[in-house]
């Protein structure tokens, strides 16, 4: 999760839809076992990560840099889940989608992960930098997907234990 931050939000074109795709995402992740990991830039100008998205990450890292993969021990983090997730997948979601998400996104493709952003769950203070971060992403082959596929992708049975409430937060936002 990048940068979805108090400050931040407020300016944000589709905050609110945004942060209901989010709330999904997370509760989805959660359920399922999915390690979260939230970035915040410079909380002490742009707030801390919204409540109630704060409550879902186990672990949160500070940084400067506007590419998470800027900050090593974030780096370090998420290589070492890779290892005992056994997994090259990097679900991505956040603000802004033209500079914080987009330079992670672009930075984890070069780690060699598979970059998956979660696009409906992806905002910019303006619809225009964020349409220009949707063709840079595509142009460098990132995943593009939204929080429902993703979800349906991550039970890939619809008699998984998990099924029915999953569809209820997904009918709910």
């Amino acid at each position: 999760m990048v940068d979805v931050q108090s400050s931040l939000y407020t300016a944000l074109d589709g905050a609110e839809a945004m942060l209901k795709k989010c709330l999904t995402l997370l509760t989805a992740g959660q359920r399922l076992g999915i390690p979260i990991t939230a970035v915040e830039q410079n909380p002490q100008g742009l707030g801390n990560t919204v409540a109630p998205l704060s409550e879902f990450a186990s672990d949160t890292f500070v940084k400067t840099t506007f590419s998470a993969f800027g900050h090593s021990p974030l780096s370090s983090h998420l290589n070492n889940l890779q290892r005992s997730q056994q997994r090259s997948d990097l679900i991505l979601f956040g603000c802004e989608a033209h500079v914080c998400l987009l330079q992670t996104a672009l930075d984890a493709k070069r780690a060699g992960y598979n970059s998956v952003v979660v696009w409906d769950a992806c905002a910019s203070r303006y619809e225009q930098d964020r349409d220009i971060a949707k063709h840079r992403l595509l142009a460098a082959q990132c995943t593009l997907v939204t929080t429902e596929s993703l979800v349906f992708e991550w039970l890939e049975d619809y008699q998984h234990p998990q099924f029915k409430s999953l569809i209820a937060q997904i009918k709910q936002h």
